[in-house]
C-alpha cells in the first residue's frame, strides 16, 4: 500500500509541479482531491489512533473528502486557492517547526492551520500574480514528489507517518533536498516558459 500511495503522490506532484498554473482549474481539482484524501484519512487516523490509509474507514473517509474538496476546487476559485496555498502554508509550517526540534503535537497543527488560513485569506482576496501561483504549485508539487519517493523507497511508512518521521527521513541526506529543489526549479522554469512571464493573474488560468 505504501508503494501505491507513493506512486500516486509522485504522479500528482509532477503534474502539479509542471502544469499547476498552465492547467490550473483541472490540476487544482486534482490537488483538491489529494488534499481531501489526506485530510479525511488523517481525521480517521487521529480519531482511531491508527496509521494513515491503513484500513477501509480511512480510505472511505479520504475518498469522500477528496471528492468534496475536488468538486469545490473545480467550482469555486477562492476554494481552489485555499486548498492550494493553504495546504502549502500548513506543510511548510509543520516541516519548519519539526525541523526546529518541536515534537509533532497539537501545537504544530494549530500553528499550521493559522498560517494556512492567513495565506489562503490573503490569496483569495488579493489579485494574485501568475508568478506567485507558479512558485507555490512548483514547490507544493516537489514536496509531493519527495514524499512519494520516501514511501516508495521505504524511508517512511503510512503506519507511522507524521511531519517528524518525514523530516527524519531526510535528515543528514542532502540529496533529498537537492531532488526537492531540482524538481521545484525545473517546474518553475517549465511553467514560466508557457506563460506571459507572470503578467497574467492567477484567476485567468483557472477561468480559462
Amino acid at each position: 500500500m505504501d508503494i501505491l500511495v507513493g506512486i500516486l503522490s509522485v504522479a500528482i506532484g509532477l503534474l502539479f509541479c509542471f502544469q499547476g498554473f498552465i492547467a490550473a482549474r483541472l490540476l487544482m481539482t486534482v490537488w483538491g482531491f489529494f488534499v481531501g484524501l489526506l485530510f479525511g484519512a488523517g481525521l480517521v487516523s487521529l480519531l482511531g489512533d491508527s496509521g494513515l490509509l491503513v484500513d477501509i474507514a480511512g480510505w472511505l473517509a479520504g475518498i469522500a473528502m477528496g471528492l468534496l474538496f475536488g468538486w469545490l476546487a473545480y467550482a469555486y476559485w477562492a476554494v481552489a486557492v485555499i486548498f492550494t496555498i493553504g495546504s502549502f502554508g500548513f506543510t511548510l509550517t509543520a516541516a519548519f517547526l519539526t525541523w526546529l526540534g518541536i515534537e509533532w503535537n497539537w501545537v504544530i497543527v494549530v500553528v499550521g492551520v493559522v498560517v494556512a488560513f492567513l495565506l489562503a485569506y490573503w490569496s483569495a482576496t488579493a489579485s494574485v500574480p501568475a508568478s506567485i501561483l507558479m512558485i507555490i504549485t512548483s514547490l507544493s508539487g516537489a514536496s509531493a514528489v519527495v514524499w512519494g519517493l520516501f514511501l516508495i523507497f521505504d524511508r517512511v511508512d503510512l503506519d507511522t507517518l507524521s511531519a517528524t518521521t518525514t523530516v527524519d527521513a531526510a535528515d543528514g541526506q542532502f540529496w533529498w533536498g537537492l531532488i526537492y529543489l531540482g524538481v521545484a526549479i525545473f517546474g518553475m522554469v517549465y511553467q514560466g516558459a508557457f506563460t506571459e512571464r507572470g503578467r497574467r493573474k492567477a484567476y485567468d488560468a483557472w477561468a480559462a
